[in-house]
């Protein structure tokens, strides 16, 4: 139990932990740390009922690898190298709640707790900013940010936030017909979570969160793809205004030339990643951990005022190489796999909920490649931390089917008996020519 109370208070504290004590006083610690590690001893101390790898284990460490290679090439020439220390440990933490998980959900009803904890999270935040909004009269001239702090990019985030996890909530709302209370919760999620992200007034979040439900919609059906496709691009004829207006505004006409252009927040990304490109050429292994800020000025125009990439690919490609874009590029596939691997799963075990869970979640995949585009939300906890839950939780469901768990089933009680697993329920009447390919692959394992 107390297991369980502590990971569900670390899912909550990160995201809004700007409401909470952060500081412990000491430089280098914080709360989430102290967490983390209670977490970790609660977690190790409790048995090991599977020897099972985590598929995203070899992919996490190279990427760990990479970025701390780039903290070497910042070593000797970094003007704050304790602090470059600091946000890489911050950036190994964050990415290892997916290891902590991992390690302490080994059954089916702590994963569905688990779950139900990050939806909560999830709706908690979504109220926040949607309350916000109705404070400041849904003004198009106030950016709303909810828990994600007062920094003039912190929007972004906020609506990053939004977009990597609503295709889960968008694949329980369209496919789940199992238990009709948790579409009816799907359902209020998916529009809580939307309406937030509308206030965040991102254009990326709106991209990534439209993508990702077209997608789902598409794996439907042609009809709920054509449907989807149809809201989306007439989107004017139901969005608040303030929406409309944000995303119309991305263009304006110069009142010199009578020209059509990007304004300027939109066409600065282009000046930016042109001077990143230029220090990508000049140095192809990277320049160095935490250091983009303070080599991309040179190449910038003074009406630039940013100094952020305003892109996780080209952050993490200036300042790792082109190693570190190979490390990125890997875990994105990474959580991409891993949701077609439990979908698949369930699809072979009939276990709707696996399925949809899996379907949504490589979904989301596509959504955090979509909105690391315009922004550098990958690295930040309050962003990816419960993402990395959910890789987890995705991760840990695969594996309990492929060993054997069955809907229905409650692990520790009803365990599949290694007979019953290579027996008649799963075989024809020669014993193997009916077995599903999951049962194959353990069995190969074994």
């Amino acid at each position: 139990m107390f297991l369980k109370f502590i990971l569900f208070v670390l899912i909550f504290y990160v995201p809004e932990q700007a409401h909470f004590p952060q500081s412990l006083g000491i430089r280098g610690i914080n709360v989430f740390n102290v967490l983390f590690l209670i977490a970790l001893a609660a977690a190790l101390g409790q048995p090991k009922l599977s020897e099972a790898a985590s598929p995203l284990k070899g992919k996490i460490l190279f990427y760990f690898f990479i970025m701390g290679f780039a903290l070497l090439l910042s070593l000797f020439k970094s003007p704050h190298f304790i602090q470059d220390i600091i946000l890489y440990k911050t950036l190994v933490f964050y990415a290892t709640l997916y290891f902590l998980f991992f390690r302490a959900v080994q059954d089916i009803k702590t994963l569905r707790f688990m779950f139900v904890a990050v939806a909560f999270t999830y709706g908690m935040m979504s109220l926040e900013i949607i309350r916000e909004a109705a404070f400041f009269g849904f003004s198009p001239k106030i950016r709303l940010v909810g828990a994600f702090g007062l920094e003039t990019g912190n929007p972004n985030y906020a609506g990053a936030y939004f977009a990597v996890l609503s295709p889960v909530a968008a694949a329980f709302m369209m496919y789940y017909k199992e238990d009709a209370r948790v579409k009816m919760v799907a359902t209020a999620l998916f529009f809580m979570g939307l309406m937030a992200a509308f206030f965040t007034y991102s254009r990326q979040a709106y991209m990534a969160i439209a993508a990702g439900t077209f997608l789902i919609a598409i794996s439907r059906s042609m009809m709920a793809a054509v449907f989807v496709g149809i809201l989306v691009l007439n989107y004017a004829a139901w969005a608040p205004d303030s929406v409309v207006s944000r995303v119309e505004n991305t263009a304006e006409v110069d009142q010199d030339t009578g020209e059509e252009k990007l304004e300027e927040s939109a066409d600065s990304r282009f000046e930016i990643w042109a001077g990143a490109w230029e220090l990508i050429k000049s140095n192809p292994i990277g320049i160095g951990y935490n250091q983009f800020k303070i080599r991309i000025d040179p190449y910038l125009p003074e009406w630039v005022k940013a100094r952020d990439a305003h892109s996780s690919y080209f952050l993490i490609w200036t300042e790792a190489g082109y190693l570190g874009l190979i490390a990125f590029l890997s875990l994105l596939y990474g959580f991409f796999a891993v949701g077609r691997r439990l979908y698949r799963a369930g699809k072979e075990t009939n276990n709707p909920e696996a399925t949809v869970l899996g379907l949504g979640f490589s979904i989301s995949a596509i959504a955090v490649a979509m909105s690391n585009v315009t922004s550098s939300t990958f690295q930040s906890g309050e962003v990816m931390a419960n993402y990395w839950v959910m890789a987890a939780l995705v991760s840990r469901y695969a594996i309990l089917i492929e060993e054997g768990y069955r809907l229905g089933d409650e692990r520790e009680e009803n365990a599949v008996p290694d007979e019953q697993v290579a027996g008649s329920q799963y075989h024809g009447d020669n014993g193997k020519d009916d077995e599903p390919a999951w049962v194959k692959r353990l069995e190969d394992r074994v």
